[in-house]
């Protein structure tokens, strides 16, 4: 282990300036390889190392870091002795950026739900410690230091540690990737407490090595109290578990690698320098502002979930748990969905017949296996989808399913995420296709890529020639599947430039408010009933009792 000195001058990552000395990996650097973005992480493992320009984005009205608040108050009462709701009272008032009501209602929760878990009656006991664990060397010149966040305790007596991973909701909806388990479990075998550095992107300040015999790492849900144990085990099994899961996701990670652009550009140090996101100024039709406005991101569902209560958007994007969030009609669109997934991931082969589930039979994975007259009706769903398939066509080409795509409308100072149903080229041209199930034969009628923000969307962005290929042949598709019929409807953006600017004009009017918007006030209403969010929302459980 290195003294925690700060080690000697090394080249940053190209395109940044500073030092390249210190490479700090936290755990949670380390999440699932479809959402990483190497680029990204590239820069964050060194934290001394900044782009030539600087992002100059203000912070948000309100706290966006729920769960640090709940950090705080934990350590507040297991480390100093406050009572609960003193603590609240303290965290409350001293954050830095005011709290939503419902972000205040979490924390609440979160707070005694951390006080009440489920931590198994036999599971040796242990005492706060208030300082991470920090895993420092020194290699080749440079200052390594591995650490996870989250919240730490010990056993000094029995020689052990015990980290723990916070779920915003329940154990059983989060999938905790290995190599982070890996990180976790290395640095409380062989770190030492730690204290910030004197400056930003200067070395954890080490206060003494501890002897440890055991280590464990959990995860605890903060909706429900819940606590699943992630990794038991000795410090030459938490070196070995880091070896075979966490050693090479470290090296990838601080070797960086192409960029893949989504919800993480909002906190990019390289967003300024970064070429991936590409410059769509103006696409949600909002002006440049004159003072700079905090960057966010945002997606189609995000304007939906606005549009119809400001507060449910706010609870969705912080995160804050739902609960009851599908309905069975919900659940059959998904299980649509992932079968025609699984159909077209493949080889480039038009659905048949085979391919389909049997109307009488179960089908479908969890969680969205489907049975009775649910698999039946979704039976009859797939099969209109068989005259629809677009493999039909000979001329697909470049087949994406669910991509992630993210544009930068530099004028709003938004990252615009989309994910369609399927890319694909037709004969050089790019085609969007949108798959929406319905058992009403009034949905979807009329001309839903104007009244329908995500199907808007996609025809804005093909208007803006936003996707590789030929713009004149570019087209939006939406498959509408039916019990009883399929329906094919299809706008071409370079032909049809009247419904383009429907198209724009509805963007409009649904991100202009939300981009405005700082407060996020709630709009109490029947949908209040059905919300999964409404647990956070005093104006729900108000409407819910009919008062107002």
């Amino acid at each position: 282990m290195g003294d925690g000195a700060y080690a000697g001058d090394w080249p940053p990552p190209a395109g940044l300036k500073g030092s390249g000395a210190l490479v700090r990996v936290q755990a949670s650097l380390a999440g699932a390889e479809q959402y990483t973005c190497l680029h990204r992480a590239e820069s964050k493992a060194r934290p001394a190392a900044w782009p030539p320009m600087r992002p100059n984005h203000p912070k948000g009205r309100l706290e966006d870091f729920v769960l640090g608040l709940v950090v705080v108050a934990v350590r507040l009462v297991e480390c100093d002795g406050v009572a609960s709701d003193e603590a609240l009272r303290r965290v409350l008032d001293r954050a830095e950026r005011p709290l939503h009501r419902a972000q205040q209602r979490y924390v609440r929760h979160a707070l005694g739900s951390w006080l009440q878990r489920d931590r198994p009656t036999g599971a040796p006991p242990v005492i706060p410690q208030p300082l991470p664990w920090v895993a420092a060397k020194e290699q080749d010149g440079r200052q390594w230091e591995l650490t996870a966040w989250g919240l730490q305790h010990h056993n000094p007596g029995r020689r052990l540690r015990e980290f723990s991973f916070l779920s915003f909701g329940s154990v059983r909806d989060r999938d905790v990737k290995a190599a982070r388990v890996a990180i976790a479990a290395y640095a409380a075998a062989f770190g030492e407490p730690a204290e910030q550095g004197e400056k930003p992107g200067h070395p954890y300040r080490l206060c003494g090595a501890e002897q440890v015999d055991q280590v464990r790492v959990a995860l605890t849900g903060l909706h429900d109290g819940s606590y699943r144990l992630l990794f038991e085990g000795t410090p030459e099994q938490a070196r070995a578990y880091y070896e075979e899961h966490g050693k090479g996701r470290v090296a990838e990670l601080t070797r960086g690698g192409p960029a893949t652009p989504g919800k993480t550009c909002t906190d990019c140090r390289r967003l300024t320098t970064c070429e991936a996101p590409r410059r769509l100024p103006g696409l949600l039709g909002i002006p440049s502002a004159r003072t700079p406005r905090p960057l966010r991101h945002v997606s189609a569902s995000d304007l939906r979930y606005y549009n119809r209560c400001p507060a449910q958007y706010l609870a969705y994007s912080q995160n804050l748990p739902r609960t009851g969030e599908y309905s069975p009609e919900n659940l059959l669109g998904k299980a649509v969905h992932a079968h025609l997934e699984t159909n077209h991931g493949g080889v480039i082969a038009p659905c048949a017949a085979h391919d389909m589930p049997w109307a009488d039979t179960e089908w479908g994975d969890e969680p969205h296996r489907m049975k009775g007259e649910f698999a039946r009706t979704g039976s009859r769903m797939l099969a209109q989808h068989l005259n629809l398939c677009p493999f039909n066509n000979e001329n697909v080409t470049d087949v994406q399913i669910e991509p992630r795509l993210a544009f930068y409308d530099t004028a709003a100072n938004v990252i615009v995420l989309a994910k369609p149903d399927m890319l694909y080229q037709d004969d050089g041209s790019p085609v969007w296709r949108e798959i929406k199930t319905t058992q009403s034969d009034d949905t979807f009628r009329g001309d839903p890529f104007t009244y329908d923000p995500q199907l808007a969307l996609a025809v804005v962005l093909l208007a803006e020639g936003a996707l590789d290929g030929d713009p004149k042949g570019a087209r939006v598709e939406l498959e509408v599947l039916r019990p009883d019929s399929g329906d094919p409807l299809v706008v071409e953006p370079y032909h049809e430039p009247e419904r383009v600017a429907k198209a724009r004009r509805l963007l409009y009017s649904y991100a202009e408010p939300w981009r405005s918007d700082e407060v996020f006030t709630p709009k109490p209403g029947r949908h209040c009933r059905i919300c999964p969010v409404s647990e956070w929302c005093g104006s729900a459980l108000k409407e819910a009792n009919g008062e107002r």
